[in-house]
């Protein structure tokens, strides 16, 4: 079983509550923003040079970002999916991740 990337712990309390897809003009230029809630905590997250992109139905999603980097994909690192029980419309792979401000 892979880990988890450590960015956030629990990533799967938060929910989502914002979305932005910035599609730039050269695969390094593309990001998602995540923000997520829980409670009163929010973080915002940019996953860099996302692929492979699926967004359905988010409401109230909660999600997983494993650290795929043992399995040597060029420029896939994490895997950001649904956790298990949270029916989550949302799966891409990404680059890196870094928290903004």
């Amino acid at each position: 079983m892979e880990p988890n990337h450590p960015i956030v712990d629990e990533p799967w309390r938060f929910c989502i509550i914002r979305i932005e897809y910035f599609i730039g003009q050269r695969p390094d230029e593309s990001y998602i923003d995540l923000t997520l809630q829980e409670g009163i905590s929010m973080q915002k997250l940019r996953f860099l040079r996302p692929r492979q992109v699926r967004i359905d139905d988010v409401f109230e999603a909660r999600i997983e970002i494993v650290d795929i980097r043992e399995r040597r994909w060029e420029n896939l690192n994490l895997w950001i999916t649904g956790y298990a029980d949270s029916d989550a419309g949302i799966e891409f792979y990404a680059k890196d991740v870094v928290k903004v401000a």
